[in-house]
């Protein structure tokens, strides 16, 4: 069977052009004569295996499971974690977007769309011209744009796509514009909002937990500082609760993964949304690195 041979195939676009080779790479594809075979068992991720076994200790302990939110509004940090906000922030991913561009079809840019072969009626110009201001106002999607441009001018997706990126090249020098959406950094920050939506909703007492992706803009990666990685995390609300209730959670979460050497610290110094001294960080101990590592 042929085998795909990128160095020619990169080698034809330089000559011929990209759109010509991607029109006939379908029969590059080589076409096998054998089945697929479906048999036999796969093998899981070492980390969704941990994550599922955590799913269940949660579920044992009674605990309901929630998916919470993962893009926070910056204004919901400031309300959660007052004069530490900023540097909370500081390790926040902020989303950024591509503005919608504002397409002008003047005359010097119909003379364009014509030199691709296209006839320019009255009709298609004003086709085209509302599908630039649909697409402004959020009415087409991006997803849609050249198959709308193929229809206003009648011609195939090839060629509309040849004229969006040619003839109007605003859409390629637009700059992402930073919003005031981030991307979940802290658990916290959206354990905020979901006890906030079911609190005077949902009986008391409350115990739930996310084993969930959390982003951190780490200024460098390690074995324990990664800066896309997931969370197992819990909440009891209720109308009393016991500080020691924290540590015996986690004692309860962690005895079925054989985790002897458990110890709690209490932070000397604690985030504003803990009540002063009763913050508290749990280790375990690792043999392997003789280390105590936070849980």
């Amino acid at each position: 069977m042929a085998r795909l041979r990128p160095d020619e195939i990169l080698e034809r676009v330089k000559k011929e052009g990209f759109e010509k080779v991607w029109k006939e790479s379908s029969n590059l594809i080589p076409r096998s004569s054998k089945s697929l075979d479906l048999s036999g068992r796969g093998s899981s991720h070492p980390i969704y295996e941990l994550i599922q076994k955590l799913r269940e200790r949660f579920l044992s302990l009674g605990f309901d499971e929630i998916f919470n939110p993962i893009i926070i509004e910056e204004n919901e940090i400031y309300r959660q974690y007052g004069p530490e906000a900023p540097i909370i922030l500081d390790r926040c991913y902020y989303l950024a977007g591509l503005p919608r561009p504002d397409i002008g079809l003047s005359k010097a840019k119909c003379e364009e769309i014509r030199k691709f072969g296209v006839e320019l009626t009255d009709s298609r110009i004003s086709a085209l011209k509302r599908v630039f201001r649909e697409y402004k106002k959020g009415k087409i999607e991006p997803d849609d744009l050249i198959e709308k441009i193929s229809e206003a001018l009648e011609i195939p997706d090839h060629l509309a796509m040849n004229i969006t990126s040619q003839v109007f090249p605003e859409f390629s020098m637009l700059k992402p514009e930073p919003s005031k959406l981030t991307l979940r950094s802290h658990m916290t920050s959206a354990w905020f909002l979901t006890l906030q939506s079911l609190q005077h909703k949902r009986e008391l007492p409350l115990k739930l937990f996310s084993v969930d992706v959390r982003f951190r803009r780490e200024q460098r990666e390690d074995a324990t500082h990664l800066r896309v990685h997931h969370s197992a995390s819990c909440v009891v609300m209720d109308e009393e609760l016991n500080v020691e209730e924290g540590e015996r959670i986690t004692r309860a979460l962690l005895e079925p993964f054989s985790l002897k050497k458990i110890r709690f610290i209490r932070k000397k110094v604690s985030s504003k949304y803990y009540t002063p001294g009763m913050e508290y960080e749990g280790f375990i101990y690792d043999p392997s690195s003789k280390r105590w590592i936070e849980v």
